[in-house]
């Protein structure tokens, strides 16, 4: 209750300063540099979450999944699943599929660009003041440039960011189907040379508008039927599997710890796509 006061009155007196980063590497699977801030600090995102969420939230385009209520990753693996459908009129004709990545999206984040975003719908002076501290309490390196993977205003800092890329493809290019789950987003098309002719539209905009680069080795372009990787499943036109390299990996783990935590967490994964010997092998570990 004291530090609680204690942050009360700083921020109160505006005399408040964001704190140091504790940094730590994890493997999910591939290493990610995660910053962890204090509980003070970490206390603070949460309320200054609270208070952005429902205010940024309606502005965003209806195929944003990341890190939103009544959202989330099944419910863009659905999405994408529908709009294959609507684009190929139920699997009677060719549907292609475009895929990027943003190279190193959160270290590149402009903070100039990101406070201008902020700013346009908050005109209290105050909050934009603990927002820029906030902000500019993390560099990757350069100095105004990045937001710490660990925050949980930085999932919605993404957000409002890339919805610039959104509103472009949503209101300028007009291009219908389209989804975006963090930093990676697809296009669908029964056409291929029209996702040819949109991807350098794209690659430009991010980087005169948003100093954003895509990571040219995550750039795919290929049809719907032949399998497309998104969120950890490979899609087909009429049913979608496992990633291998997530399977593998959940194998693994499964074999190293008999939980049931950590069994039943998965074969709630597998429910939501076409797992049934999958999810056979994975249950019958408990009775081991």
């Amino acid at each position: 209750m004291d530090n609680i006061i204690r942050l009360h009155i700083d921020l109160r007196d505006q005399i408040y300063r964001h704190g140091d980063y504790h940094a730590f590497r994890i493997s999910d699977p591939k290493p990610r540099q995660i910053h962890k801030a204090s509980v003070r600090d970490r206390l603070l995102h949460h309320a200054v979450h609270r208070l952005l969420y429902p205010l940024f939230d309606k502005i965003f385009i209806s195929d944003s999944f990341s890190c939103r209520l009544d959202k989330g990753t099944h419910a863009a693996l659905n999405r994408f699943r529908d709009l294959a459908r609507k684009t190929g009129r139920n699997h009677t004709r060719t549907v292609w599929v475009l895929k990027c990545d943003i190279r190193k999206f959160f270290a590149n984040v402009d903070q100039t660009i990101l406070l201008k975003q902020l700013f346009k719908r908050i005109p209290d002076d105050d909050i934009r003041r603990l927002l820029v501290e906030i902000v500019r309490s993390f560099n990757s390196g350069r100095s105004g440039v990045g937001i710490p993977l660990g925050n949980l205003t930085s999932q919605l800092f993404a957000n409002i960011y890339l919805n610039e890329l959104d509103q472009f493809v949503k209101q300028s290019l007009r291009f219908p189907n389209y989804i975006r789950y963090a930093d990676d987003f697809v296009f669908l098309s029964p056409y291929r040379n029209e996702l040819l002719a949109i991807l350098p539209i794209v690659s430009d905009y991010l980087q005169s508008d948003l100093c954003l680069t895509m990571h040219p080795a995550k750039i795919i372009l290929k049809t719907f039927a032949s399998g497309v990787d998104f969120l950890g499943w490979t899609h087909f036109s009429d049913h979608r599997v496992l990633r291998k390299t997530t399977e593998w990996r959940m194998l693994k783990r499964v074999a190293e710890h008999h939980s049931r935590a950590i069994i039943r967490s998965y074969l709630g994964l597998l429910s939501h796509g076409n797992a049934i010997k999958l999810s056979k092998t994975v249950n019958n570990t408990i009775t081991l």
